[in-house]
């Protein structure tokens, strides 16, 4: 899951320069109080941040679930910086591949025990992305622009 949650964080920070439609879904006024003048660092700290927090969810929710095996790695990682990604692109192109990854994302963030590792406030930003992700596969859809 590792991989998928840097992609994610690589796609929020290219949206910075490119649509800045994704990016929006995930940052809020108490993170970046005036979005619309704040630095490109300071927009991609705040996305590497909440990607961090959904990585570490996802650990939690791993740890919680699958303790009992020898297997289990006890121990928290964190996403690479965002500047060592440069995959982003990739994601943006391919909205439908996006959207899939996410719900993936937030499958994952639930322990077997019905447990959700992540905050509320977080949840939604993530609700928010899967939403922004979700009406522009269908607006491409109604204008004839699907991609397989």
């Amino acid at each position: 899951m590792k991989e998928e949650i840097e992609s994610v964080c690589d796609a929020l920070c290219f949206s910075i320069i490119g649509t800045k439609r994704y990016h929006f879904a995930v940052c809020d006024k108490t993170a970046i109080p005036d979005i619309h003048t704040a630095s490109v660092d300071d927009m991609k700290d705040h996305i590497w941040a909440w990607c961090n927090r959904v990585y570490i969810a996802n650990q939690c929710a791993y740890i919680l679930t699958y303790a009992h095996r020898g297997d289990c790695d006890r121990t928290i990682d964190f996403i690479a910086d965002a500047d060592h990604c440069h995959h982003g692109g990739e994601l943006i192109q391919n909205p439908g591949r996006f959207y899939r990854m996410l719900q993936s994302i937030q499958y994952n963030l639930c322990s077997n025990g019905g447990q959700v590792m992540l905050c509320r406030e977080d949840a939604e930003r993530l609700d928010n992305l899967i939403a922004v992700i979700a009406e522009q596969m269908i607006g491409d859809y109604q204008r004839g622009q699907v991609k397989a």
